[in-house]
């Protein structure tokens, strides 16, 4: 009953990453975001041994983006590589 299911591929069409400043998702999320930026949240990710820093607060970034939209790590960062648009992760 199932088998016939498995062999099936299911291509999942992704909406793009577009930055809208009148978007309140958009000013949410630009909001969590720079709360990354602050010295102490950095300061807590120097002790819990995340180096190095820049590189693990944009990770954290990206993390935090495709759990927001619910949207793959890897299309948001072809999205984010793809776009010059994006300076919300650094």
């Amino acid at each position: 009953m199932y088998g016939e299911y498995s062999s099936l591929m299911v291509n999942k069409m992704e909406t793009p990453l577009i930055i809208d400043k009148n978007d309140p998702k958009w000013n949410l999320l630009s909001k969590v975001l720079r709360i990354f930026d602050s010295r102490i949240v950095k300061l807590v990710m120097s002790r819990s041994g995340l180096k190095p820093l820049k590189q693990a607060g944009i990770y954290t970034k990206i993390v935090l983006i495709s759990m927001y939209f619910s949207l793959d790590i890897s299309y948001v960062v072809q999205e984010l590589n793809s776009s010059l648009t994006f300076k919300v992760i650094n």
